[in-house]
């Protein structure tokens, strides 16, 4: 997809500066919540983590796909492009902030497929080469398994999850993600200029529920998995009345 999209350096620029502003100011709200609340710094960092990174692929896409059509996915897919290599550097900052922290999982983005792939597609792009019959027929064909291998492997990931106790913070949480990252969006898209499709992707996967990824993260590093994972599972069920209203309005 990234390597026959039409997407202009100036778009991608400016979605690339969205993403980033937008996961900065996310993480400051958390920060400010964690003092506010008094809560602890684990607790802090996994409130930050379930906050910034939202499940934008094997949500995100289909979502998209289903809502704005083939315009909508091209650019869900740079979206999550960006968003994934900012999991892999921002995220874990996030993660070891107020402890110890090695360069070791950073190296972690070079072991990704993803890496390699979006790497590929935008040097063909730059170079303005395609890839060759023989090779670009199997690529599309795998590529039509991306939206069903998503959605199953979503629902293998949710089975796990068990919800705590901590109703009040995981219902704080969820409203944040699902309802607070839209108006953020809206408000940072509005600074930026960010009109047309690109506006309303931007703002449809600032509503996604949290990532299973910032479980992952939350796990690895010990900040209170069980707080990250219950705003996983309480967030991707309440999505689904609030990715439908948020539809709405954008489309309205």
């Amino acid at each position: 997809t990234l390597s026959k999209n039409e997407l202009q350096l100036s778009t991608l620029s400016q979605l690339a500066v969205f993403i980033t502003l937008f996961s900065l100011a996310l993480w400051l709200i958390a920060l400010a919540l964690g003092r506010l609340l008094q809560l602890k710094a684990d607790t802090t960092a996994a409130l930050a983590l379930a906050l910034v990174f939202s499940n934008n692929g094997n949500y995100g896409l289909p979502f998209l796909l289903f809502a704005l059509g083939e315009a909508g996915f091209n650019l869900g897919v740079v979206y999550i492009a960006i968003s994934s290599f900012l999991m892999a550097t921002l995220g874990v900052v996030i993660a070891t902030w107020g402890k110890g922290w090695s360069a070791k999982p950073f190296l972690n983005v070079f072991r990704t497929p993803l890496f390699y792939g979006v790497g590929l597609a935008l040097l063909l792009k730059l170079g303005g080469a395609a890839l060759p019959l023989f090779a670009l027929r199997p690529l599309e064909l795998l590529s039509q398994a991306t939206i069903p291998m998503m959605l199953i492997l979503l629902g293998v990931q949710l089975v796990g999850v068990r919800v705590g106790e901590r109703w009040r913070l995981i219902g704080a949480a969820s409203v944040l993600r699902l309802a607070g990252g839209p108006l953020l969006a809206l408000c940072l898209a509005a600074a930026l200029g960010v009109e047309g499709l690109l506006k309303t992707v931007v703002l449809l996967d600032s509503g996604m529920p949290t990532a299973v990824n910032a479980l992952v993260l939350a796990s690895y590093y010990g900040r209170d998995p069980r707080l990250v994972a219950s705003v996983v599972l309480v967030s991707t069920l309440l999505s689904a009345l609030s990715l439908t209203l948020l539809l709405l309005w954008v489309q309205g």
